[in-house]
């Protein structure tokens, strides 16, 4: 009978296929990547910190480890059904070109008056020589006569109108004012006033298409209104209230806003685009008049009453200034809610389900959404101040004069000094930017949960910002991320007891879990990496806690226009931009969660699938052991203060500490205790020929950078030569006294290179070392004895030394290419950021050359040696696979183990030098660290998928149940508040019913389009996986396939191992 006993490591590869051209761009390839479990979609993303990273907040770095990358070209991929369905057709643009001639003559053709019998009679009148027609807003381009396109105007008096010039023979643009048209407010288009009053002559209206002069008549009969209100019933916004000249029209300031949420583009350059429409090569009658103040007045009252009206504050009894703070932040509807969206007995689950109710939120500091010291409150106050996401501005700065000489927050994180540096330059900066709360799986901003920074990132405005953030949340346990959380958490309920008092119960009886974002983490120091690692959270699931970061990248478009804003009017645009920000969040959630749902469930799968192999593999070799780590785990989450059990616990003998063995061993030596020179050691002998190798190394490479170098470089590298040649006559002293036979061993051209001329290229003068002899029976003649044990025992530690600094290289490349990604804008701060970047790889290539010489010494002096099993020849592939890895290969723990495992068959390695080990003997105590680590790891990755899948179905469903709930509060708004004006009332009714209606159909419309996948979710929760329809990868199933026929069957070979 076949063995199927279950092997100590069977994990399945998966297969990513990207399609792309190859480099002729003739034709089209495939690249497969084919990766363990575990590995990351090989994508590109952006991060963010990003984070950032993905825009929907994914979290697909769960990868505590990594996997071989094996790249395989297809010679011709099958190109798509679409792809196939329009081979052979002419693109738009070539179709475009066949018909240049023509194209171009119908559009010169509109320049003019049309057919000859189109432009012989009026087209309403039949009146003869008509002159003028509409520009473009109206259908067609027909010629009225004056009475008929005044006429036709009356509902439309803001299209241009043309004017067509006897003499000239050209159109040139006029208005409908100089041609007489009026408006009458108050009144229908065709309706007539008893008692009008013009408007000021100049009365200027902004719409979508330009600024316009506009005739305007204001009503006096007996249905007279405020000016402003007349107006307002004609949706044109005053720009004042008493005696309004100008208006912008309600479907301009929507244009605006929405293209302001979506693109970039400032209120001073929309207004500069209408002027141009304007005047767009013509004479614009009345003269070019200058509104932009009152845009941007008018546009922040629109903004502000749209929050008002969009959260349901019209429809209130109480009134405008009964607004809460917070009230007019959009909520999350999938975060926890207990009034709205949690179970009556939520409060009383088990401690295995608790996690579903977590509220898990993040904080961090923006510094380009800083404010200069223009205008002042008492010029542009706020409106609804701490109504919406910023906390209440008076209270805030009242508690953060109470903090004025704290410094900012130190933090062990390399980046985050070096981030904080640039925001010491605080000189004419009311703000230096902001700090936000936020939710962390949803990307939601909370309510009052943004507050400004006055100069750089302090525990006072932090502290106070999370603690408004988390007024009202009702929930038992928060877990809370933030880029410094290690710093943040030490002391913070002594900083709670200065907070104002009604912000202090936010925090009474309430647990909160504290964590660093997924692209922080690993630029702290070693200690924080497990401890505050989302990968090691129980009830985490996928989150990244990179959520802010994310945020950042939608807000930071307002940082131009807001930065010269007074206050008031700032608070109100980034107000306005995190509504934005958490509308499109909240409406693509719709999408978001079933594609999460989805990968969520064939991950774990996979995850499932990898664990079992693992697990009965070393079970059956290591009986009893899987249980005591986990035992290990259990007792380290409980409590942190014992030893990691994700952490490597053996520590590598350093070469200072070789050094000081080797000096106790020469003085032993001497016989009667007596130390020994320091100037004739075998080590002190060994230690310099090392030193003078390195020296040469870096010498050579500075010689060949500058093949045309200065006179100053020229110098610099004739000192180096100097100091270099000093050093080497000192060696061949003792090189006499240590290798007295050395000329024994040599060949001729080796003696000639022996007494060569040490004038010339000093860093290419060879030593001879023990190493460099390469026959053990000619060191052995050629050197004191014990020697060549001296050179291996400081060769060993040198490597492992190099090779630390290649892998802390690593670290700061990958570190510094995210950071530069996320943060870095403009072209001073992109050089100054190459700079940092050339820096970091001459790092990396002057370890990688040290760590090859050590190796190649090392390896000629002891190839046995034990050492051999953590150090390896580096190659250059070693070097980049780190790019494509998990942010938990950053650290020195062990990443994957090998073995027992067929050839081919899903072998995970990640470049080597991020463990230290082979798997050869399960006796050896590295051998036992690396499979303590992976399988705790693997265990990890399969609980937090899970909980991820838990999680998601659990947010799906609080989501249609808030939506449900929201609907009903819209009904009963329909009739909340008794108004006297039937109008008013007829409109508040008519939204109500709208916004209710729009909630039910985007719940039934979610919950349809999310039932297929949470069907897939709970066969996948119930280990039913081979009843799951989801498109799977075949290695999966071939795992699956396996797994099943192993737990029927009993016998093995322990072979197999």
């Amino acid at each position: 009978m076949k063995d199927k006993k279950p092997k100590l490591h069977q994990h399945k590869p998966y297969k990513v296929t990207n399609i792309g051209a190859s480099p002729s761009g003739k034709t089209v390839k495939s690249v497969t990547r084919t990766a363990g479990p575990s590995a990351r979609a090989a994508s590109s993303t952006s991060t963010s910190s990003a984070p950032p990273p993905h825009p929907d907040g994914t979290d697909d770095t769960f990868q505590h480890t990594s996997a071989p990358t094996f790249l395989t070209t297809a010679a011709a991929a099958t190109p798509s059904p679409s792809v196939q369905a329009n081979a052979g057709k002419p693109s738009n643009i070539a179709e475009f070109e066949s018909v240049y001639d023509t194209f171009l003559d119908e559009y010169l053709r509109l320049e003019g008056r049309g057919a000859t019998e189109d432009r012989a009679t009026c087209r309403t009148c039949k009146a003869p020589a008509p002159r003028y027609r509409c520009r473009s807003d109206c259908m067609g381009s027909w010629l009225y006569c004056q009475q008929c396109i005044v006429r036709n105007h009356q509902s439309s008096p803001l299209h241009w109108i043309e004017e067509w010039l006897e003499a000239g023979m050209y159109f040139r643009r006029t208005s409908l004012k100089a041609l007489g048209l009026v408006v009458q407010l108050n009144h229908p288009p065709d309706g007539y006033c008893k008692l009008p009053r013009s408007a000021n002559s100049d009365f200027t209206v902004v719409h979508t298409n330009g600024v316009h002069n506009v005739a305007v008549n204001f009503c006096r009969c007996e249905r007279t209104l405020e000016h402003w209100q007349q107006l307002m019933r004609s949706a044109w916004w005053p720009g004042t209230i008493s005696n309004p000249q100008t208006c912008v029209t309600i479907a301009c300031l929507r244009q605006f806003h929405k293209i302001t949420a979506l693109g970039n583009l400032s209120a001073y350059e929309y207004y500069r685009a209408l002027e141009e429409l304007s005047d767009e090569g013509s004479t614009f009658t009345g003269g070019k008049v200058d509104k932009r103040k009152v845009f941007a007045s008018v546009m922040r009252q629109f903004r502000h009453l749209t929050m008002l009206k969009r959260r349901a504050r019209g429809h209130a009894e109480d009134g405008i200034r009964e607004t809460k703070p917070g009230q007019l932040a959009l909520p999350c509807p999938a975060c926890p809610h207990p009034t709205k969206n949690l179970p009556a007995d939520w409060a009383l689950a088990p401690a295995s389900k608790q996690h579903l109710y977590y509220l898990f939120i993040g904080e961090d500091a923006n510094f380009r959404l800083s404010n200069t010291m223009a205008s002042s409150e008492a010029h542009d106050p706020g409106l609804g101040d701490g109504w919406a996401y910023f906390v209440p501005r008076q209270d805030y700065l009242a508690h953060i004069r109470m903090h004025t000489s704290e410094e900012d927050i130190a933090s062990c994180s390399g980046f985050q000094a070096v981030f904080l540096a640039n925001t010491k330059r605080s000189l004419g900066l009311r703000t230096t930017g902001v700090g936000a709360v936020s939710c962390t799986r949803h990307n939601v901003f909370r309510a009052n949960g943004v507050g400004d920074l006055q100069k750089g990132e302090r525990f006072s405005n932090m502290t106070y910002i999370l603690a408004a953030a988390l007024q009202g949340h009702a929930v038992k346990h928060v877990v809370f991320s933030y880029d410094i959380a290690c710093i943040f958490e030490v002391n913070l309920p002594r900083r709670v007891e200065t907070l104002p008092i009604h912000l202090r119960p936010a925090f009474e009886g309430l647990d909160i879990t504290y964590r660093v974002p997924n692209f922080h983490l690993p630029d702290h120091e070693k200690k924080c990496h497990a401890p505050y690692s989302f990968h090691t959270t129980i009830g985490g699931g996928k989150t990244t806690g990179e959520s802010v970061e994310q945020n950042w990248s939608m807000v930071n478009k307002y940082a131009a226009q807001t930065k010269p804003m007074g206050p008031g009017t700032r608070q109100v645009t980034l107000d306005d931009g995190f509504g934005g920000q958490n509308y499109l969040r909240i409406n693509s959630w719709g999408a978001t969660a079933p594609r999460r749902l989805t990968a969520g469930v064939k991950d774990y799968v996979g995850a499932y699938v990898e664990f079992e192999h693992l697990q009965r593999g070393l079970d059956e070799h290591m009986p009893g052991m899987t249980q005591q780590w986990i035992q290990e785990e259990q007792e380290w989450q409980a409590d942190r203060s014992k030893p990691c059990p994700y952490e490597f616990r053996i520590n590598f003998v350093t070469m200072k500490e070789v050094e000081l063995e080797l000096n106790k061993e020469e003085a032993l030596k001497t016989g009667n205790g007596t130390t020994v020179l320091q100037e004739s050691t075998p080590s002190v002998f060994i230690k310099l020929g090392m030193d003078i190798q390195k020296h040469q190394r870096l010498l050579l490479v500075e010689v060949r950078a500058c093949k045309n170098a200065t006179a100053s470089q020229e110098l610099d590298i004739s000192k180096r030569r100097t100091a270099l040649k000093k050093k080497i006559t000192r060696y061949r002293t003792l090189q006499r006294i240590f290798m007295p036979c050395l000329r024994e061993v040599l060949s001729a051209s080796d003696v000639a290179d022996l007494d060569g001329d040490l004038n010339a290229t000093t860093e290419s003068v060879r030593l001879f070392m023990p190493s460099d002899i390469p026959r053990t029976d000619l060191r052995t003649t050629a050197c004191v004895d014990g020697l060549p044990t001296v050179e291996a025992r400081l060769r060993i530690p040198e490597a492992t030394e190099n090779l630390e600094d290649i892998r802390r290289g690593l670290r700061s490349r990958t570190m510094a290419t995210r950071f530069r990604k996320a943060n870095v804008v403009g072209i001073s701060a992109a050089t100054r950021s190459r700079t940092l970047m050339d820096r970091v790889s001459r790092s990396i290539q002057t370890a990688v050359a040290h760590y090859r010489a050590a190796y190649a010494a090392a390896i000629r002096l002891d190839p046995m040696g034990g050492w051999t099993k953590r150090l390896r020849p580096l190659r250059d592939d070693d070097l980049s696979q780190l790019d494509y890895g998990d942010e938990d290969a950053l650290d020195m723990v062990v990443e994957t183990v090998t073995g027992g495992v067929e050839r081919g068959e899903g072998q995970r390695v990640l470049s080597w030098i991020w463990y230290d080990t082979n798997a050869e003997e399960l006796s050896d105590t590295n051998m036992h660290e690396a499979l303590r680590i992976e399988f705790l790891k693997s265990r990890a990755r399969r609980d937090r998928q899970r909980e991820e899948i838990e999680l998601l179905e659990e947010e799906m469903r609080r989501t249609l149940q808030f939506l449900t709930a929201d609907a009903k509060e819209w009904d009963a708004r329909v009739s909340a508040r008794p108004v006297a004006d039937d109008a008013v009332g007829d409109g508040m009714q008519a939204y109500a019913r709208e916004q209710a209606a729009i909630i039910r159909h985007r719940r039934t419309m979610w919950e349809e389009k999310w039932r297929p996948i949470r069907v897939q979710a709970a066969l996948a929760m119930q280990l039913k996986f081979e009843q799951i329809s989801l498109p799977m990868d075949d290695t999966v199933l071939a795992e699956l396939e396996r797994l099943d026929d192993d737990e029927g069957d009993d016998d093995g070979d322990d072979n197999d191992l």
